[in-house]
């Protein structure tokens, strides 16, 4: 009983006596600022198949180094290619057994005579062949020279597989600079309300 009167008295003293409200003004500060697209990422794919996966991968593998050596000679270093998955599957065929007389009797010897046999069609799942897939990341740091690469990756059969991203090279510099040009762009505002009035 003793707490609730507490908490009652508590909250009538402050229904009677209201916080004051505390003068102010607020000012907004705006800041714009175009910064120029200094690199550039997209996304590649690099695929490779062969009968087993070991070889799959093997191929996949010589494909990436020819890949690298093809857009260092551009800029693209070995750290601005980051590999971003890379996943083996295989490819069922169906296959008939006895699909070589398929329809026509075949002739086979059967006691002293020959007998006309027509063959009984099965299908059998083989396995097909086993493909690996590699998608990288890759960072052109100059921007102008996008194209050149993506050619060159093409000549090494990869397959763009995204869009381009164009950004600053340094986005927190450039964040921090326009948040620096909303504060003074805030100041001078709050100092021009506050000059004298008539």
């Amino acid at each position: 009983m003793r707490e609730d009167t507490k908490a009652m008295s508590y909250v009538q003293s402050e229904m009677q006596n209201p916080p004051r409200s505390i003068d102010g003004v607020t000012v907004i500060g705006e800041a714009v600022r175009g910064v120029p697209p200094e690199c550039a990422e997209f996304l590649i794919e690099i695929t490779s198949a062969a009968p087993t996966v070991a070889q799959a991968l093997r191929d996949n593998h010589v494909k990436t180094t020819q890949l690298a050596q093809a857009v260092a000679a551009l800029g693209v270093q070995q750290a601005d290619l980051q590999t971003i998955s890379l996943n083996v599957f295989n490819l069922y065929s169906q296959t008939l057994q006895g699909s070589q007389g398929f329809g026509i009797p075949q002739i086979v010897q059967a006691g002293f005579g020959m007998l006309p046999v027509t063959p009984q069609v099965q299908p059998e799942v083989q396995l097909g062949s086993y493909h690996a897939r590699k998608t990288l990341r890759v960072v052109v740091r100059e921007s102008l020279r996008v194209g050149e690469v993506v050619d060159a990756t093409a000549r090494t059969g990869a397959t763009v597989a995204s869009a381009f991203s164009f950004r600053a090279t340094d986005e927190g510099a450039a964040r921090r600079a326009v948040v620096e040009a909303a504060g003074k762009d805030a100041r001078s505002k709050a100092e021009a309300s506050s000059g004298p009035r008539c």
